[in-house]
């Protein structure tokens, strides 16, 4: 259930992290031949997905402003 690279994803620019997996894992790549072409096949999960993309976004950037007003106590 979770996802990475979605920055990089959205903007195209270089990811600024890796991931090292602790145990086996499944995952799936979406490309971004893949997801042009959501837009004419399946538009409604194209918007789920960028809403998906949005809420992990806006989470990691409140996690950080909440750490960053706890360093500053």
């Amino acid at each position: 259930g979770m996802s990475f690279g979605e920055m990089a994803f959205i903007d195209g620019a270089a990811r600024s992290a890796a991931v090292i997996a602790m145990e086996p894992v499944q995952l799936r790549v979406l490309g971004r031949d893949d997801y042009s072409r959501l837009e004419e096949q399946h538009p409604v999960l194209k918007i789920r997905l960028l809403e998906a993309i949005a809420r992990q976004i806006s989470g990691n950037l409140r996690r950080i402003n909440a750490e960053v007003l706890a360093f500053r106590g």
